[in-house]
């Protein structure tokens, strides 16, 4: 009988525990073990969950792009952003792990931005804006946030992350996060917890639990901690988009992030320059002003008649004569034969032009192919075909993005813009002079320019040239690895 009765309560033991209910009595008569409830918490929303596939992709057309004349960005404001007038911006901030138990970055790894989002999305996005303009030293703030990651009960924390919180939690976020955290679990009882879950996912939490045991006991070094948080990663890992992509803010600037450790993230801001076009009679951009006393202008081969363009009616391949390039303190005139494709004009205004010219034939769009494939390479070299596709690619990107609506006129004149962009770079590619700097600061003003045509298309209003600036909160968005076994970063915008 009193063997029936121990087999009894053991079964009514387990049915408990299989449904979440049971109770563990502590050593020394403290409160019992919920397993429900430990269960309940671990099954919640991630405290933050960034995901890489909310994350936005950039624009892989600027992969190939590396400008110059970067300058530091400005003292942050009072609220942690940064208030940028058109420019471009190069910076070191200090970066947090916001995912523990994985590897830091690598010299490879690219690197996303995505929304924050996740049970306490928020208060961490917080937390970094106010570290941003404190005086909390940043390991203490790391700490803050691995034990927010891990469910620390803030009345237990210890050490740095004692201090950081502190500093940087409202009382009532405290009472929230009490409320939400849990105790560490004994690791002879760990078992009976973990028991409820996928044998996945039991990894992560007896990590949280210890993690949660190093913040709870005094005298915690930094180092322990990271050691569990951090894990080195292979060198040769597979990153979905290359180191360094460029991402994008509609209608405001366009910006990377490239980390060399997880508490120090590189991040380069353009707010692009509004440049001055000029046209002809027939529409075609003959000179594009950027900055102060900075240009690029052509000289069209009006003797000789446009081409169409194979499979893309309404546009005409331009012959060109000579290009002037000014900028840095230079001002060279080229002899080009290359040609840039624009919109075609109103037949009537074009017939009108034709009459006005010199009635040469010269086969130079054949001449300009030879001479490209020789001294341009294949991106330029092979037809007109591959120069089309080349400039409208930064249009197809912004179509893509949502930014540029169906059928607005504006895009012509982006299309424009690229072509104009792409002949100016085949001119002065493969030339002697690509080999001195200035050249390639008048590739960088090209670029900025169509840049800024993908922001406002000419006819929408910019917030890139507003008495006060455009502001850049680096704490605004998550940075999302393009591998999902790396960290995922937050930046503050306290620089080094």
């Amino acid at each position: 009988m009193t063997v029936m009765k121990r087999g009894s309560s053991l079964l009514i033991l387990l049915a408990l525990a299989s449904t979440g209910m049971a109770q563990i009595r502590l050593p020394g008569g403290g409160n019992p073990l919920d397993i429900g409830r430990v269960a309940g918490l671990l099954r919640k929303e991630p405290v933050l969950n960034v995901r890489f596939e909310t994350a936005e992709k950039g624009l892989d057309f600027l992969d190939s792009w590396t400008p110059s004349g970067f300058q530091d960005f400005p003292a942050a404001q009072t609220d942690g952003s940064l208030r940028l007038m058109p420019g471009r911006y190069r910076g070191e901030f200090q970066s947090f792990c916001l995912r523990g138990y994985s590897h830091g970055p690598s010299r490879g790894m690219g690197y996303l931005s995505a929304p924050f989002a996740g049970l306490r999305a928020d208060l961490i996005q917080n937390i970094i804006r106010r570290f941003s303009t404190s005086n909390v030293e940043q390991q203490d703030c790391q700490q803050l946030l691995w034990s927010i990651l891990a469910r620390t009960k803030p009345r237990d924390l210890q050490g740095g992350a004692q201090r950081a919180a502190a500093a940087l939690l409202k009382p009532e976020e405290i009472v929230m996060l009490q409320a939400d955290s849990l105790d560490v679990i004994e690791n002879r009882l760990l078992g009976n917890v973990l028991g409820q879950f996928d044998r996945a996912l039991r990894p992560l939490y007896e990590a949280e639990n210890k993690m949660r045991g190093m913040f709870t006991r005094a005298g915690t070094s930094f180092e322990e901690i990271e050691r569990l948080a951090v894990t080195t990663g292979p060198e040769d890992a597979v990153s979905e988009i290359p180191r360094g992509r460029w991402l994008w803010n509609p209608g405001k600037f366009f910006y990377r992030v490239i980390p060399t450790h997880y508490s120090r993230t590189t991040i380069e801001v353009i707010v692009p320059f509004e440049p001055v076009i000029r046209t002809d009679e027939l529409g075609r951009i003959v000179r594009m002003e950027h900055r102060l006393g900075e240009f690029t202008e052509v000289v069209y081969a009006d003797e000789f008649r446009p081409k169409p363009i194979p499979g893309h009616d309404g546009f005409l391949a331009y012959p060109i004569k000579s290009l002037r390039v000014v900028a840095e303190g230079h001002d060279e005139t080229f002899a080009v034969r290359n040609f840039i494709i624009c919109r075609a004009p109103a037949p009537s205004k074009l017939l009108g032009h034709f009459l006005r010219a010199k009635a040469v034939q010269d086969d130079w769009w054949s001449a300009a192919q030879e001479w490209g494939a020789g001294q341009l390479g294949d991106r330029f070299g092979g037809s007109a075909y591959e120069a089309y596709d080349s400039a409208s690619g930064a249009y197809d990107a912004a179509e893509q993005a949502g930014d540029i609506a169906s059928g607005n006129s504006g895009t012509d004149r982006l299309l424009d813009r690229g072509h104009y962009i792409d002949g100016v770079e085949a001119a002065t590619t493969g030339s002697t002079a690509d080999r001195v700097e200035w050249i390639g600061q008048t590739h960088a003003n090209a670029m900025e320019a169509l840049l800024h045509a993908i922001n406002v298309l000419d006819t929408l209003p910019t917030t890139s040239t507003t008495g006060d600036g455009t502001s850049f909160d680096p704490g605004e968005r998550a940075y999302s690895p393009a591998n999902r076994g790396f960290q995922t970063l937050g930046s503050s915008s306290r620089g080094f």
